[in-house]
């Protein structure tokens, strides 16, 4: 299984354009036919260099190392991710820089503009590159724990059946910056232990740097630990989590995340024991009555194959927009774009412009967004096809991406 940190992508971008990298959200504005490489380094190979910067810094998005020797002018613009929730942010935003590090010496770059949850760099020169808050006197430290970050929470479950029936559920709980190479990370390194991941809206509201958590889970469960420190930026690329362990056949739990000073709930969760025990599986079990492997169909998502109906009979559109906005899938102008259509049909339609070229893990998110709003339509669709249409199928990618 191919790591996130330190394995080599490599993006071919067959014409000019803005695409977005699933494997780790950075947006890359080209003017013709480009193939770039490049790394998801770790910060922890810069503590020194970082250590040099006069005043505090906080780290807030990932590092990318880009390896190919780019023409000028073939990229106009770099979209950097980051987690900062720039709406309640009442900083001075020129304290969000891009973190540069090329040819053995660190140059400080202003953003040319921020746009979501993007920092965006104009004709840019690359290596090594990622978004910090800096500098960071001690007054501003106080005051950035009251900054709000965009947070994610995500759910692994393995369950064991004794010999004498008895279940031991176990669920890994995450509390993340809402940052895309840090969620396949974990993703990675739990599937390793046999933990396989429940498909729950992730999103949590807003969470704050340093700022401790509690999870609470049912009475019979033991949770430990009990809380969790949110961190912008873990080093090492080690996530801490929380281990509820379940001792007893269960027909459903609620999880909830709560700051560690308030009965406020910033995530919460109903997950059943059908979820913990039967997790989608990443390949069809369909084999034809010999047995032979080789007949094993290729699954064709949901969101491909009921394109037509999808368009004709889904009625709400706007928060499913909002969803995907909210998880990078859309760009600002892109959502404009489909949001200014007059009817649910047209912006379907024109949704469909930007889906149809994206990868199978992005194409579950839009499926579970429109299967929240969309409840009815959705089951009344999945009822027509047989076996689970909510699989984990394997990443294909809004353009070519191969990791080395």
């Amino acid at each position: 299984m191919p790591q996130a940190v330190n394995s080599v992508i490599s993006l071919s971008m067959t014409s000019p354009g803005l695409f977005r990298c699933s494997e780790s959200d950075i947006q890359f504005q080209v003017t013709r036919h480009v193939t770039i490489d490049y790394e998801v380094d770790s910060w922890s190979n810069y503590t020194e260099i970082l250590q040099n910067l006069r005043g505090g810094y906080e780290i807030i998005g990932p590092l990318f190392n880009v390896k190919s020797r780019l023409e000028p002018n073939m990229v106009s613009a770099v979209y950097l991710p980051h987690c900062l929730c720039l709406e309640g942010f009442r900083g001075d935003k020129s304290l969000i820089q891009c973190f540069h590090y090329k040819d053995d010496n660190l140059v400080l770059e202003t953003p040319s503009r921020l746009e979501g949850k993007y920092a965006v760099l104009e004709n840019p020169t690359f290596s090594c590159i990622g978004v910090i808050l800096y500098p960071l006197n001690l007054l501003q430290e106080r005051i950035i724990k009251l900054i709000p970050y965009h947070g994610m929470v995500l759910l692994f479950s393995n369950t064991i059946i004794r010999e004498d029936l008895r279940h031991q559920y176990r669920l890994h709980l995450y509390l993340l910056p809402r940052i895309r190479t840090a969620e396949k990370e974990v993703e990675r390194t739990e599937m390793k232990f046999s933990f396989q991941r429940i498909p729950k809206p992730p999103q949590t509201e807003s969470v704050y740097y340093k700022k401790k958590y509690r999870i609470t889970g049912p009475l019979t469960a033991s949770v430990n630990p009990e809380t969790l420190l949110f961190e912008s930026h873990c080093p090492l690329e080690i996530y801490a989590y929380t281990e509820i362990s379940i001792e007893e056949k269960i027909t459903k739990i609620v999880v909830s995340l709560l700051p560690e000073d308030k009965d406020v709930i910033v995530w919460k969760s109903a997950v059943t024991a059908e979820e913990m025990m039967h997790l989608p599986c990443a390949v069809s079990r369909f084999t034809n009555q010999s047995g032979d492997c080789s007949s094993i169909p290729q699954s064709v998502h949901f969101m491909d194959k009921h394109r037509a109906k999808l368009i004709r009979m889904i009625s709400v559109v706007d928060p499913v927009l909002d969803d995907l906005l909210d998880q990078n899938l859309l760009t600002y102008e892109q959502y404009q774009t489909v949001i200014s259509k007059s009817t649910s049909a047209g912006q379907m339609r024109t949704l469909y412009d930007y889906i149809r070229a994206w990868g199978d893990d992005d194409k579950d998110k839009v499926y579970q967004s429109l299967r929240t709003h969309n409840h009815r339509t959705i089951k009344k669709l999945e009822k027509e096809v047989p076996g689970d249409d909510n699989e984990h199928r394997t990443l294909t990618g809004r353009f070519r991406c191969h990791i080395f």
